[in-house]
């Protein structure tokens, strides 16, 4: 993984058009692994040469460069964040695929493969159902509803989340009981019918080991 891997991602989003995010920078969700190849890049070293007391080196953390900021993910596909993982036959006794992923998580000699997902503007949209439409004429047993509930200075915030306090039930009415419930889904606009024949134009994966 390399500086310039993010550069040729970046260029890939503008030639397509793809606006960056609402912070006028590109997002780039990245392992710890990646994040380390990255300080051994030669041409990130060179960008920070005699600069020990730099942001970046004082706290290991790339921050923003070359139009993006940078995320630490430690949710990237591998053998310990996916459910499931089948040998592929034939390939190499090493190489296995993620089918929740529809992507090989180990190539042919064993080499984990990381993923470092370069984002930009609408890559994903937050479509929901209001579940208020799910109350009947049977009315419910406590509160329900958009409210923000503070607790010893902490408070939560319930944006179109369905936050559900039911009231004490038991004899003595001391036991209170909550739980929230969201109804929705993140998708991914497929931008099809202009630029490249690439589907989906909103993200660039890199994969590399």
């Amino acid at each position: 993984m390399t500086l310039n891997d993010v550069i040729s991602a970046v260029s890939r989003l503008r030639d397509l058009n793809v606006a960056p995010h609402a912070d006028g920078r590109y997002h780039v969700h990245l392992s710890a692994q990646a994040e380390a190849q990255i300080f051994r890049d030669n041409q990130w070293q060179r960008l920070h040469q005699s600069m020990p007391d730099s942001y970046a080196y004082k706290e290991l953390a790339i921050g923003e460069a070359v139009g993006c900021i940078f995320f630490r993910n430690t949710q990237d596909p591998n053998d310990t964040t996916v459910n499931s993982k089948i040998s592929l036959p034939g390939i190499g006794g090493g190489a296995f695929l993620a089918p929740e992923i529809g992507g090989e998580i180990t190539t042919e000699a064993g080499l984990a493969i990381r993923r470092t997902i370069v984002t930009g503007g609408g890559v994903l949209y937050e479509k929901f159902l209001d579940e208020g439409a799910y109350i009947t004429e049977a009315g419910v047993t406590g509160k329900i509803g958009e409210f923000s509930i503070v607790n010893n200075g902490a408070q939560v915030m319930t944006n179109r989340i369905r936050f559900i306090i039911r009231a004490p039930l038991d004899r003595l009415q001391q036991v209170l009981s909550q739980t929230w419930s969201w109804s929705g889904d993140f998708p991914a606009p497929s931008d099809a019918l202009t630029g490249d024949s690439a589907r989906f134009k909103r993200a660039v994966v890199i994969e590399h080991a």
